[in-house]
């Protein structure tokens, strides 16, 4: 397991990826296929979140640290599509948002589920 210094290097690396990226033109050719691209790209924020949280904080109540990557996952999918608002050629989503809730969602349901069968 990773150190917490070095999970929330990792956060903050892929945070920065994420505003770099939404920085730009869109390149996405396919109707709809960005929704696939949010759930996928949040999820993965959601993944490296987790790890954060749970390498930072005591592990007796994993639930709460699955819905607060959640939260947190939801608010800077917010904070993505209001920085949208002012980057040329691109505009806010509210759908994109329920894309970025979806991938966490998703990802942390995966993570419970290994942690409960698997572990």
């Amino acid at each position: 397991m990773l150190k917490p210094l070095s999970c929330w290097i990792l956060v903050v690396l892929y945070a920065a990826l994420i505003f770099y990226l939404s920085s730009g033109p869109i390149t996405v050719d396919l109707p709809g296929s960005d929704k696939l691209y949010h759930m996928i790209e949040y999820g993965i924020f959601s993944l490296l979140l987790y790890n954060a949280l749970s390498s930072s904080f005591k592990k007796e109540y994993p639930w709460k640290i699955a819905l607060l990557t959640i939260i947190l996952t939801l608010l800077y999918g917010v904070s993505d599509e209001f920085h949208q608002l002012f980057v040329p050629s691109r505009s806010a989503d509210p759908y994109d948002v329920i894309a970025d809730a979806s991938g966490a969602i998703i990802v942390q349901g995966l993570i419970s589920i290994r942690k409960r069968f698997f572990a």
